[in-house]
């Protein structure tokens, strides 16, 4: 019995005297990537970030195996080593708090004793330092990009990784179409791009037109510790915008909280987005806390406008955004005087809920860039705006089935559809649904759907709307 007692202390005590840490306690890590399964080529990465980092783990956190390094007690010492790994090629490795917990790491096995950071730093071959930044980009590339909390994910945006002292090629072909029948056009586009910039040929209608896309093309710059700042032209998604514009942006990161400052202006036409928004200024600060791994509040200012007037059927000006989530449920509101968007959003295993009121509020310009956002009715350009809904959207491999249910605040209110406004002559606006099919491999991707819309009383043509997209685009 006492060398059972024995034998259970001593298993329980080995990983803690390779990295100095106590167990259930927070410490400062560095996430680099996560994915639903292993292959060897985690396990060979794993083996090559332990020959020169302390604490370094793959751990079972829900569905996902998350790699993560050290327990840091100092911000400093922990941002000396992200710096570190990002020259490595892990431009996506972020900062995190994340407690000891041995129980959930599947390498190194409870029973092997971690190994010790190495008291002079390994002398880098050249040869193998590209092999790594081989396997880290394709590693990069292909595992899902999500930020693992202790009991679950939230999606993140990670930018590209770049293979250190080389450059690639990075050249994308891409072409697409929508079919819209509500607008009684076709769109249709052929672009190429290297490295996030290229040419995009746009034919809408009788009308063709070419001219420069650019996605993102920026510099990021490290002060000291907590403070980064990014040059160049930066792509902006969030609930309520999605553009493309030049911009200075400098960020206060200190893990738990996060600092925000940062001003845009699209100073040429992008045709990456469907309208033209050239001379549009912004001005946008914000704070975010996270009160736990996955769980945070987000206050965002956006001032934006025109240079130049402009006729387009949506308001500017300055405007309140605040987001919470916690765990696999999330809450958005947006302010604009005495118009307002609100949303609540939930996830139930591969189920997405989402409700949504709006008064008055009508999208800002970068969303109208869009040509299509992901399953909700690309093909019907239905603007929130003083409408009440529901939406739902069922995710199966590579299918994903989504259905909206409209209603109008009130008889005679504006509903906006693309760029035309009408006033609403009943209470309900209709039902969309929508089936969507994506294959994705490391250099294709092709994604193509296609979907209905049944008008409400609202409208004084009853007639269904149908509509689709295809989307394909090929990498080297």
């Amino acid at each position: 019995m006492l060398k059972r007692l024995a034998l259970t202390w001593a298993l329980i005590l080995i990983p803690l005297k390779g990295v100095g840490a106590q167990t259930d306690k927070s410490y400062y890590c560095i996430q680099l990537l996560s994915s639903k399964e292993i292959t060897e080529r985690e396990r060979e990465l794993f083996k090559e970030l332990n020959r020169e980092f302390k604490g370094v783990r793959l751990e079972k956190i829900g569905r996902y195996y998350t790699l993560r390094i050290g327990f840091w007690k100092e911000i400093g010492e922990a941002r000396r080593a992200l710096n570190r790994l990002r020259k490595k090629g892990f431009k996506g490795a972020f900062l995190r708090k994340c407690y000891y917990l041995p129980k959930r790491w599947v390498l190194p096995k409870q029973t092997e004793k971690p190994r010790p950071s190495p008291k002079r730093r390994v002398r880098e071959n050249p040869k193998e330092q590209e092999r790594i930044s081989q396997l880290i980009e394709s590693l990069l590339k292909e595992n899902t990009k999500r930020e693992v909390g202790e009991e679950g994910g939230r999606e993140v945006k990670f930018p590209e990784s770049r293979k250190e002292g080389k450059k690639e090629k990075g050249v994308e072909f891409s072409f697409g179409t929508s079919v819209n029948r509500e607008l009684s056009k076709s769109y249709s586009f052929t672009a190429l791009y290297y490295r996030g910039a290229g040419l995009r040929l746009i034919r809408s209608g009788d009308k063709t037109e070419l001219g420069v896309a650019i996605r993102e093309l920026s510099k990021e710059f490290w002060l000291k510790d907590t403070l980064l700042l990014k040059l160049g032209i930066l792509r902006r998604e969030n609930p309520l915008e999605s553009w493309s514009p030049l911009s200075a942006e400098a960020l206060g990161d200190f893990v738990d909280k996060k600092l925000s400052l940062s001003a845009s202006y699209q100073a040429f036409r992008n045709y990456e987005n469907q309208i033209d928004l050239k001379g549009l200024l912004s001005l946008r600060g914000g704070l975010t806390y996270h009160f736990s791994n996955s769980s945070g509040v987000e206050l965002t200012y956006l001032y934006d406008r025109f240079t130049k007037e402009r006729e387009l059927p949506f308001s500017t000006g300055s405007r309140f955004n605040l987001k919470g989530w916690s765990g696999s449920f999330s809450a958005f509101a947006s302010v604009r005087g005495s118009s307002y968007l609100l949303r609540l959003g939930g996830k139930v295993k591969d189920l997405n809920l989402n409700f949504f009121t709006d008064s008055s509020l009508s999208m800002p310009p970068q969303s109208k860039g869009e040509l299509y956002t992901d399953g909700k009715t690309p093909f019907f350009a239905l603007d929130p705006m003083n409408l009440t809904g529901a939406e739902f959207k069922l995710s199966l491999k590579e299918f994903s089935l989504s259905s909206s249910l409209y209603g109008v605040n009130g008889k005679g209110k504006t509903i906006l559809i693309g760029k035309r406004k009408l006033k609403s002559r009943g209470r309900f606006a209709g039902v969309s649904l929508f089936l969507k099919y994506s294959l994705t491999s490391p250099r294709k991707k092709l994604s193509l759907g296609g979907g209905l819309f049944f008008p409400g009383n609202a409208f004084e043509e009853r007639k269904p709307k149908a509509g689709g997209y295809l989307d394909v685009k090929v990498s080297w």
